[in-house]
């Protein structure tokens, strides 16, 4: 079974908006479905049966899809976006389809590869941040967020999830640090400090 992105990994990609095409098996290997996909783990968890086999990673939903469905269309349905081919077939029918589209694929294990790469720089990126007090910030935001919040509260875990979330896209943004408290409690905070100030 294929390795599917999952914790930091599969955030990471979602802040990111690429998308996979995949390639699922069916038990007895003589269908495929060639879909699409943003979430891989939960497309996993619809899929029944079939088993995701093969992923390529491209830049967007859209043409994810786009890859997809002239995959599918090369070769003979079984409907329902089933296609009567062996996964070897499959797989070549969607690098057929990506280069006649001319779109570019990043292969499953390369793409987990360079996410586990970013992810170490933007760890490394907060540890200095922490270390060197550029964070305080945050444990003063959750602290306000609690006290502000009336209903379900967002655990610790969550809102480093969402710090880690917001520091991948302004770094990718080409931004700083700072000022990170609405992007990662949202208005809830941002009218507790406005209280407090």
């Amino acid at each position: 079974m294929i390795e599917l992105p999952q914790g930091a990994a599969r955030d990471y990609l979602q802040v990111f908006g690429v998308a996979a095409i995949y390639v699922a098996v069916s038990p007895d290997g003589q269908c495929c479905r060639i879909g699409s996909s943003l979430d891989l783990a939960r497309t996993q968890g619809f899929l029944g049966r079939f088993e995701v086999d093969q992923v390529f990673w491209v830049r967007d939903a859209r043409t994810a899809r786009l890859v997809a469905r002239l995959a599918r269309a090369g070769l003979p349905t079984l409907g329902g976006g089933l296609v009567r081919a062996s996964r070897e077939i499959a797989g070549r029918a969607v690098e057929a389809a990506a280069g006649r589209l001319g779109m570019r694929l990043t292969e499953h294990q390369a793409a987990l590869m360079r996410v586990s790469s970013a992810l170490d720089q933007v760890d490394a990126m907060l540890a200095l941040a922490h270390a060197d007090g550029a964070l305080s910030w945050f444990n003063r935001a959750y602290r306000a967020y609690r006290l502000a919040s009336t209903g379900r509260t967002m655990l610790y875990g969550e809102a480093k999830v969402r710090l880690r979330n917001a520091v991948v896209r302004r770094i990718m943004a080409g931004g700083d640090l700072q000022d990170l408290r609405e992007e990662i409690f949202g208005e809830a905070i941002h009218h507790q400090f406005k209280k407090s100030a």
